[in-house]
């Protein structure tokens, strides 16, 4: 049994809350209700031998009675909603009542269990972000959208420089904490809900900023290239000084688009690696008269 507590104010009356987890054959009247999938009540709890009670852990409060109702699905109880200690004794309405609540609490621990499903699914655990095939889904519904309303979009492709030589020199877990920084740099600069930021592989971040166009891309590269740099995470082994630093590849699509978002993609990641072969820590531009470096060599 995984324990669900009803509000901070448990803690005050009962201090095992937290730790109150516990297999369920050592459940007592809580087994009883899952094991005969009905509501299960005892208004002498104190009289019950130790052995139905199933014991109390240190510092649980004092049960007096109390009334077991079970949520029953394909034949499996999924949950219990347990109350205790009534001044007066429990009767049928009270059943009736505690088996009502008991379902829309399931509802809403179910629905949120499966949304933690789905985060889990569509986010990367290490940094928290965006994982490639939930961003492509978001650049393509974002693409998708600027056809329609022909409005424009940006995107932005980062990348760390000189990271096999950091991991090298300082190993994979402060590599690890070193994407975890800066994909918290870069979404710190993203504060608009519309803008979608992800982990691309590796080492590689992009950025997606719709109705941003040509204009806004540079200052949009500058900012987080500048952020990042700010950060001041100290870099072991790089040739190019003492801070970490990111290339960005930055393209722009606005009417009249393509039928999908490879070619953006594949202008961003050519801009990108642009700027590497540039001499790393600048961002580079895909326009249709070229590449363009900021800041300006």
């Amino acid at each position: 049994i995984e324990l669900a507590y009803w509000s901070k104010e448990v803690l005050r009356i009962c201090t095992a809350a937290p730790d109150a987890h516990y297999p369920i054959e050592a459940a007592g009247i809580w087994a009883d209700a899952a094991r005969l999938g009905r509501p299960v009540v005892h208004n002498d709890y104190e009289t019950l031998p130790e052995h139905v009670k199933g014991g109390l852990p240190e510092g649980h409060f004092p049960v007096i009675r109390h009334l077991a109702a079970p949520v029953v699905e394909g034949g499996e109880p999924r949950a219990i909603l347990g109350l205790g200690n009534k001044a007066d004794p429990y009767d049928d309405a009270d059943v009736r009542t505690a088996m009502l609540f008991a379902g829309g609490l399931w509802s809403v621990l179910r629905a949120r269990r499966s949304t933690a499903l789905e985060e889990r699914a569509t986010t990367d655990p290490l940094t928290g972000l965006m994982r490639r095939s939930a961003f492509d889904q978001r650049l393509q519904d974002e693409w998708d959208r600027a056809r329609r309303h022909g409005t424009p979009l940006v995107l932005l492709m980062a990348d760390i420089d000189h990271f096999k030589r950091f991991n090298d020199a300082a190993g994979h877990l402060a590599g690890d904490r070193v994407l975890e920084q800066i994909g918290g740099v870069l979404e710190s600069c993203s504060p608009r809900a519309i803008d979608a930021v992800g982990r691309f592989g590796g080492e590689e971040f992009v950025v997606l900023v719709p109705d941003a166009t040509c204009k806004d891309a540079p200052g949009l590269a500058e900012r987080l290239r500048l952020a990042v740099e700010a950060a001041r995470i100290a870099h072991p082994d790089s040739p190019d000084g003492e801070w970490l630093t990111v290339s960005i590849g930055t393209a722009h699509a606005e009417e009249p688009m393509g039928s999908d978002t490879r070619a953006l993609l594949r202008e961003a990641d050519v801009a990108m690696y642009e700027a590497k072969h540039r001499g790393r820590n600048r961002s580079v531009l895909s326009c249709a008269d070229g590449l363009h470096e900021f800041p300006e060599a």
